[in-house]
């Protein structure tokens, strides 16, 4: 008779909490019968409250649940409530899917990348921010950020834009552009869907001859045809992404054509699993991924391992000293290995620990998260007849 093997008891999942954190984070925490402990990043920003509720409704979901079967928490969390989709539920979704993903890489002593087919690169181009909501002192910011050995560099185009706004504000556009340009370092644009379609044109005009990386959501995300018409007058890859949560979501700008750049957030379209979808979904139609990414060090943690094992990943988003992150609350606060995420080239190294590959320090965590943590809201803009505008 063959010998018996033991096997191996099953484990659950035994407890799930969410810390909201300055300057404006929100880490997920779980933790099974058997001990194994994962993290994730639900960051939504400003709307910590909602997202820390409906990571509340998904315990009833997932307590007792085998840890292992990450796509079965997926889709119990999407698609058993009836209601699905959004920022919110997406986002409670994407820091639960990140905290089992490390978990599972931990367990089998593997990082995740591993787990997603292996690693396409050995490095990771990435980018910082400049200039901050309003822009200014951009050719200084991008002469530091050469400094500190990035390549690139994201920028806000435009201050707040009325529907129909003076060509001052595209001249000066224009004049940032080029000094930021002029330093040797290469500049996205970002224009936040502050522009509305009887601008969008012009402003896109204006810099094509800057020659940018892209130009990021030059309108928002529910103006599809018009997107889909400046496409096709425009030589400046468009890229969007960052508020559209699922593949489905997507779908119509690649079906269309619409985008050259798929930006998904991987703490609001639904962690690593969706977002590896979508990236999947972007390269049957010749369309890069390039993760948003201007929140904490899980959410990068993630972004780094699905872009290590995708082949139309192009450039990653981080947010080390991002123009959000105050009162003494970086990138690297709440992390015991900083160097993971070090930048020589334009680049960083493929992570290579176990699970997501970052050690969080827990217990600066829990402390940062004992007090009460002032939600985080952005500004209020108005324009001069007293019109509220796109933030």
């Amino acid at each position: 008779m063959h010998a018996s093997h033991a096997t191996r008891p099953h484990d659950s999942i035994a407890r799930i909490e969410a810390f909201a954190v300055r300057p404006r984070w929100l880490f997920v925490r779980i933790e099974t019968a058997q001990g194994a402990v994962g993290w994730g990043e639900a960051t939504l920003e400003g709307h910590v409250e909602s997202v820390t509720g409906a990571i509340d409704a998904a315990r009833d979901r997932l307590i007792g649940q085998d840890p292992d079967r990450i796509e079965d928490a997926w889709q119990l969390l999407y698609r058993l409530g009836f209601y699905r989709g959004g920022p919110v539920l997406m986002s409670a979704i994407s820091g639960i899917d990140q905290a089992l993903w490390d978990i599972k890489g931990r367990k089998l002593g593997v990082p995740v990348h591993q787990l997603l087919g292996g690693r396409v690169r050995d490095r990771i181009a990435v980018y910082a921010w400049i200039g901050g909501d309003r822009p200014g002192d951009v050719a200084a910011g991008a002469a530091a950020r050469l400094a500190q050995g990035f390549t690139a560099v994201k920028m806000n185009g435009t201050e707040d834009l009325g529907w129909l706004d003076s060509s001052r504000q595209i001249d000066a556009m224009v004049e940032r552009v080029a000094a930021v340009r002029a330093t040797g370092i290469d500049v996205g644009i970002d224009f936040h869907g502050r522009v509305h379609k009887p601008m969008a044109r012009t402003a896109l005009s204006a810099i094509e001859p800057l020659r940018p990386l892209f130009a990021e959501e030059v309108l928002l995300g529910e103006h599809l045809t018009a997107i889909q018409q400046l496409a096709q007058h425009t030589s400046v890859p468009l890229a969007m992404g960052e508020r559209l949560y699922s593949r489905w979501d997507f779908r119509p700008f690649l079906e269309t054509g619409a985008i050259d750049i798929a930006q998904p957030d991987l703490s609001h379209a639904g962690g690593i699993s969706e977002c590896r979808r979508i990236a999947a979904m972007a390269e049957t139609y010749d369309v890069a991924f390039a993760p948003h990414c201007p929140i904490g060090p899980i959410a990068l943690a993630a972004c780094l391992h699905v872009a290590a094992a995708t082949p139309n990943f192009v450039i990653q988003e981080m947010s080390l000293g991002i123009h959000y992150n105050v009162g003494g609350h970086d990138l690297l606060t709440y992390m015991r290995d900083p160097a993971v995420f070090d930048v020589a080239d334009g680049m960083v190294d493929v992570l290579t620990g176990p699970g997501l590959g970052i050690e969080i320090d827990e217990a600066k965590v829990r402390e940062a998260a004992r007090g009460p943590v002032e939600g985080w809201r952005n500004p209020v803009w108005r324009g001069p007849d007293g019109l509220a505008r796109e933030w």
